[in-house]
Order: C-alpha cells, then structure tokens, then sequence
C-alpha cells in the first residue's frame, strides 16, 4: 500500500512528540529526583547543625552556670534555628522553653536607632542639627538649657554616643529614688532631669562614652518631628512589618509570659534576687524607653537583625551610616566601634554588627555577620556575665554556623 506524502510526514510529527515527551518525562523524573535529594541533603545539614548548636548552648550554660539561656539562629537560607538550655526557675523546676520572652535591655536601641534613620530619610530632621532646635518651649527649657553641652549637641552625636552625656541611670538621686520607689512610674523627662546641672563627660565629639540618657533625648525629639508617641511609631514601622510579634513595649511591670529572671553580684538597683513576683516585674521598667524598652525572645531578635542588615529595612545611604563606627577611645571615624545605634566588631571572620543588652536579671546579645549573611541572637536569664562573654560566646556560634554552611 502506498504512503502518501501527507501521511508520512503526519507519522514522523506523531513519532517526534511521542519520542519529546517521553524524553521531557524522564528530565522531570530526574529533575524532581535531584531536587529531591538535594533537599534531603539540606534538611539532614540543618538537623545536623540544630543538634551542634544545642550541644553547643548547653555547654555554654553549663561553664558559666546560668540558669538557663535561649539562642536563635537565622542562616542565609533564611532558615530560622531557635533552641533553649537549663532552667527558666530553678527553684520552681521550670525548664528554659524555646521562646521564652525576656526583657532585651539596650539592643532595643536598634529599633529605636532604625525609626530615626527613616525619619531623617523621610526629611523629618537631620543627623547634623542641634538637638537644642527641638527644645525651644518655656516647659521644655525649663530643664534642656541645664543640660551638659545643651548648645552644641546634635541628633548625630545622640546616636553614636559622642555627646558627652553623662548617664541618667547611675546619678545619685536617680539612682535612690529607684530603690526607694521601685514601682514608680518615671518619664524620659524625669530620667533626663537627673543630669541637669551635671558636668559634661566631654565636648561633643571629642571622645566616646555609651549613655542611655543619649536616647531618650533621640525618643523626644522622634516625637517632636512625628506628633506621635514613640511606640505607636515603632509598632507602625518596625513591628508589624516585620512581624516582631512576640515583641512587646515595657510599659508597665505585668508582662505577659515574662521569664524569671536572676540578678548577680552586681545589682545596680538592690532589688529582689529573683525579678518576678505574683506575675510581675519587680521594678517599673517604663524609665528604660527608648534606651531599650522591649520585652521579646530570641527568635523576634535574630530575626530583626536579619532584616536590619538584610536591606529590608533601610536605603543604602542611611544603612551606611548605621554602620559607619567611631572609635571607642577618641571618638572618631574607626574601622569598628560604635556606629548610630550599632556596635561594629572587626572578627577573624569579616565584619559583624549587633548590640548587647542588660536589664536587671536578663542579658543579650545580637549579632550578625556581613560576609556570611547569618543572623544570632542570645538571651539568658541572669545578669551576671555582663560585659563581652556574651559577644564571646556569639562568636564562637558564629564560628561554627559558619564552618557548618560552608560544607
């Protein structure tokens, strides 16, 4: 029988899909298989890390004997590993529950740093104007114009610590007044009251000294400009859009599912050695404001300091000089130090970012790193160790996150 042309060419086409299909069938097939098993393969590394880092935190915990501790990891994956360690209360024979809320001391001052970078990106001040521009009513002088070096501070020289503010917290009356009155409501005003008349640690920008007292002038003045109050701003631009969700403001001492936390050798305030009592905070922690002000977990701050450094929350220019640091001594541009709202380390492993927190019985510490894109942050429910042992142990987590995601 004879083929017409028609037909042979209609049994080629026919012959042709069939043999594409089954060829695409099969690249699917495999496609699916490698995919497959490379995700196997990441989910078998990151088990593998979540059970380094657990055995890593409860070492931690077990060498400088803290109650307990918590520890959230964010990779460059995105991926977000969050472990806890020892006791929330010993006493109480309560285990440390991944989570657990704690207050997060000055590393709050990242969001607060963060609002007034975006404010001045917006145009609502600049970091080089006197922050005395924001003070100019009868009620407002009253108090500002007795302030060290009142003239010839700038919103600049707030954030990085270089205004020669002495600190609120540690004057003498401040300071009886907490221990005499610990549940007493105090404003940013009355904190900042304290220094007046006080002498200057320095001139502006001729040293360094970190200082609370620097922030709550930046809280005001962010309220000036806005109209609003500062949580209200905060909560607008930073916590839920970035769903901070367990991160709440320290208004008042009932906070909800706050830790138990354990105060060390050192209690600044002389208050209870155990800091919740009949579901409440012992001290009044609203001073604290913009100087930190938050309770949150670990978890909420790893993932923040992903998106601070992560350009999801700055443009390139504010962002830069978020992390462009002064030195510690003299004050001046350095390769690391301080930047505005920012410490900048200078590691064996590149560049990193962060802050420490305290607050009476918690201590924190956030990080991340610039080259390897990860995210850490600490958290523990006693005060003692402050100072670098928490920067310490960030790092040597950091050391082995990365020489885990580099495998």
């Amino acid at each position: 029988m004879k083929l017409t042309m028609k037909v042979l060419l209609s049994l080629v086409c026919a012959v042709s899909i069939n043999l594409q299909a089954q060829t695409l069938r099969a690249f699917d097939n495999n496609g699916l298989q490698v995919y497959s098993s490379l995700q196997n393969a990441q989910q078998e590394a990151e088990k593998k890390l979540r059970e380094q880092l657990q055995s890593a935190l409860d070492d931690i915990v077990a060498k400088e004997k803290f109650p307990g501790a918590t520890l959230a990891v964010v990779l460059p994956s995105g991926t977000v590993i969050d472990l806890a360690s020892g006791m929330a209360d010993p006493d109480a024979k309560q285990k440390m529950p991944v989570g657990a809320k704690m207050f997060c001391g000055s590393t709050g001052k990242t969001i607060v740093s963060a609002v007034a970078l975006r404010l001045i990106a917006d145009g609502k001040f600049k970091l080089d104007e006197r922050v005395s521009k924001y003070f100019k009513d009868e009620a407002d002088r009253q108090w500002y114009d007795k302030l060290p070096n009142a003239d010839s501070m700038t919103i600049r020289s707030l954030m990085n610590h270089t205004s020669g503010l002495p600190r609120y917290l540690f004057q003498k009356d401040f300071l009886a007044d907490i221990k005499a009155n610990p549940m007493k409501s105090r404003s940013p005003r009355y904190g900042l009251k304290a220094l007046c008349d006080v002498k200057p640690v320095f001139e502006v920008g001729k040293g360094w000294s970190y200082s609370d007292s620097n922030y709550l002038l930046l809280g005001l003045v962010i309220e000036k400009v806005t109209g609003k109050k500062f949580y209200d701003i905060a909560e607008q631009q930073i916590i839920k859009p970035f769903d901070l969700k367990n991160t709440v403001p320290t208004t008042q001492p009932k906070l909800d599912g706050l830790t138990m936390g354990h105060i060390g050798s050192v209690n600044f305030f002389g208050l209870p050695k155990k800091t919740v009592k009949d579901g409440k905070y012992v001290m009044n922690p609203d001073f604290e404001w913009c100087g930190g002000g938050y309770v949150t977990n670990a978890r909420d701050l790893a993932v923040w300091m992903s998106k601070l450094h992560g350009g999801k929350v700055l443009d390139k220019k504010m962002y830069q000089q978020l992390v462009t640091p002064v030195g510690f001594r003299d004050g001046k541009q350095a390769e690391q130090g301080y930047g505005l709202g920012s410490f900048v380390w200078k590691t064996r492993n590149g560049m990193f970012f962060g802050h420490a927190g305290i607050m009476p019985g918690h201590l924190t510490q956030i990080e991340y790193s610039k080259k390897h894109k990860i995210a850490i942050a600490f958290q523990t429910n006693t005060d003692q160790g402050m100072g670098r042992t928490l920067h310490r142990h960030v790092q040597s987590i950091a050391n082995l996150v990365i020489n885990a995601t580099k495998k």
